[in-house]
């Protein structure tokens, strides 16, 4: 292998006005058996085998030199038009046609290195052929039939920017050759500091017009011949910027995973990859995080719906957490019911469950008596107002059953739903309750729409904190929780 590059010189030339430091390489070294009267045939006939390799391997100018590699390729463009008398456009298999080389090099360079580092580059030369190759580089090497060798050289780069490194390989034999050229990231050598400077503009506080005045920044410690740079950056609304940060394709792809655990760990698990497949689907998006995810999502979404339907018992409860086990099982079965097809049964059973065996008759609410671990199953239950959030809960998932159009033939499903709305509306009028109650107990009551005529504006502007907030201090998920039903 040949090293041929404007950018790499050894350490025997002056370094001043070099961008790279490179190794210099080993020479050669032949063994001559020297005697007092044939050292001179020797010799000659040393210099006249070099000279006939040379000759065998392949001129550098016939190496074509490969320098940009797309990720795709090859395309025409063809103008269709809209309408075709006797002219049709038929669409054919498509014909697999592979293109490759036997014999090349793929040159293997980090990110970015920086400025005066020490890095060393291989250059892998690759062997696709039947028959072993000699390849050089200072030395003969051995590449077997169908494989590959790694050929590592040390550089130091002097000069911050993209440097071109180029490396060719040529073979014996007119076996070809390849050359190769990437471009070498070099940045500036010490750790990188942003300072960060804000500032609110409204210019219609200030009567219309607004100066901000930037003080200067300190550049005291800096690194030499290196050249600070300063950015100008203007959010419209912080929020939105927020929004789509939590909602980008690295999140959303991160919630595509195997459900699996025990009864309670499986099925909160399973709605990771619900929700991001209803998001996705609902704002056709699925390119972002790609389109053969969906199927992978599917496929985890069935078998975590399988998974729970092994810990279901005959009356239709999910022990060890009977109620709240059941409550989360119409939620997220419901939200499944129109992407993979549960059957409607799956969903009545532990929603009747509920209604003829857990709700209290005497004040139409719902009283826990097992508790889960995971209480973000259960609506926020522990702490203030057990009752009211627990009740609110499973209406929720009685609601949401009803909008993904799943009916139970019982007669008592309607009159518990309406019921239970009844309860809650009292126990909104009620003072001193926490913000995240009056939230998922108003949210409860809106998805129920026409069939219970109520306006949640003011039993939530009653509880919101100063500043317009329906967040507590200190109150964590619960509290994003909170403001996520209000907002909703």
């Amino acid at each position: 292998m040949v090293l041929n590059s404007r950018e790499i010189q050894p350490f025997s030339h002056a370094i001043g006005s070099q961008p790279f430091l490179q190794q210099r390489p080993r020479p050669d070294v032949h063994s001559f058996s020297l005697g007092i009267t044939a050292s001179k045939t020797v010799i000659e006939k040393e210099v006249e085998a070099d000279e006939e390799e040379e000759w065998e391997y392949l001129d550098e100018t016939q190496v074509s030199l490969r320098s940009r590699f797309y990720e795709s390729w090859l395309w025409t463009d063809v103008d269709l038009p809209t309408q075709a008398d006797r002219d049709g456009f038929l669409c054919s298999q498509a014909l697999q046609r592979q293109a490759w080389k036997r014999f090349f090099v793929d040159l293997k360079l980090p990110y970015s290195v920086a400025r005066n580092e020490q890095v060393e580059i291989k250059a892998v030369v690759h062997n696709y052929g039947y028959d072993e190759l000699h390849d050089r580089h200072t030395q003969e090497v051995t590449l077997a039939a169908g494989a590959s060798v790694a050929l590592p050289y040390t550089i130091v780069p002097l000069v911050v920017g993209k440097l071109p490194l180029e490396v060719m390989v040529v073979a014996r034999d007119a076996m070809g050759g390849d050359r190769i050229q990437k471009l070498l990231n070099v940045v500036m050598d010490g750790v990188q500091k942003t300072e960060v400077w804000s500032a609110v503009l409204n210019p219609s506080a200030e009567g219309g017009t607004q100066t901000v005045i930037v003080a200067r920044v300190n550049l005291d410690s800096v690194v030499p011949n290196s050249v600070p740079e300063t950015f100008i950056n203007v959010r419209g609304n912080v929020l939105a910027d927020s929004i789509d940060n939590s909602i980008s394709e690295d999140s959303l792809a991160s919630l595509i995973r195997m459900p699996g655990g025990c009864v309670e760990q499986n099925l909160a698990s399973i709605t990771l990859p619900l929700i991001a497949t209803l998001y996705l689907d609902t704002t056709d998006s699925w390119e972002s995080v790609g389109v053969q995810r969906k199927a992978e999502a599917l496929r985890y979404i069935r078998r975590g719906y399988e998974n729970q339907l092994a810990y279901r018992k005959s009356d239709g409860s999910y022990p060890p957490y009977r109620r709240e086990g059941a409550t989360y099982v119409v939620k997220v079965f419901s939200m499944a019911h129109s992407i993979v097809g549960i059957n409607e049964q799956q969903v009545c059973e532990p929603l009747l469950y509920l209604v003829n065996n857990k709700h209290k008759m005497s004040r139409w609410n719902f009283v826990e008596d097992n508790p889960v671990y995971s209480t973000t199953m259960t609506g926020g239950l522990r702490g203030d107002d057990p009752e009211t959030t627990l009740t609110a809960f499973v209406l929720i998932a009685l609601a949401e059953a009803k909008h993904a159009g799943i009916s139970c033939v019982s007669p008592s499903v309607k009159v518990v739903i309406r019921k239970t709305a009844e309860y809650l509306k009292r126990a909104l009028v009620k003072t001193g309750r926490r913000p995240y109650t009056v939230a998922i107990a108003s949210y409860a009551l809106a998805l129920l729409g026409k069939d219970q005529n109520y306006n949640p504006t003011q039993s939530l502007l009653s509880a919101a904190a100063p500043g317009d907030r329906l967040r507590p201090a200190g109150s964590g998920q619960v509290g994003t929780h909170g403001g996520s039903c209000s907002a909703v």
